[in-house]
């Protein structure tokens, strides 16, 4: 069973805001910031690559317009960090797409988290000599090739 499932299905009780979408949007259980909120896909799938293209437009749009309304009805938000976690070993909790809107204010202590963990990463030395940072890059560019090509077996 799926606790987002649930709750887009009414089967237990959520802090749903709307449902007027293909898909929902929710409170945050345990916000890192006020006024942190979800967007949670009706379609049930793990990874962005479970849903259909157009799930995932209408996502990315509902959160542009989300954050956008968001930001010109309270003055001290300053900006949204966008943050999907797309799988478990990226540190989603639950298994069905979701997409965390967190709003950023002046002096937020995520600040100083995200410019300490920023300060520790040089673009610079990014691509080093290292074999597991040449191997990744080359399995993107594999991947942006395929992407490129017709699909030969099931598609979305």
């Amino acid at each position: 069973m799926c606790i987002f499932c649930d709750i887009r299905d009414d089967r237990i009780e959520g802090l749903k805001v709307s449902t007027e979408f293909e898909s929902y949007i929710l409170l945050d259980k345990f916000p890192v910031s006020p006024g942190h909120i979800l967007i949670v896909s009706n379609q049930h799938g793990e990874f962005l690559a479970d849903v259909s293209d157009s799930v995932k437009t209408k996502m990315l749009n509902l959160a542009s317009r989300l954050t956008d309304n968001m930001k010109k009805n309270n003055t001290k938000i300053l900006g949204f960090n966008i943050i999907i976690n797309d799988g478990k070993h990226a540190g989603q909790h639950i298994p069905h797409l979701h997409m965390h809107l967190v709003p950023r204010y002046k002096y937020d202590r995520l600040s100083l988290l995200f410019r300490f963990l920023t300060s520790r990463l040089n673009p610079r030395n990014y691509f080093s000599k290292s074999k597991m940072k040449l191997s990744f890059y080359l399995q993107v560019q594999e991947a942006v090739v395929a992407m490129s090509q017709p699909c030969v077996t099931k598609c979305n």
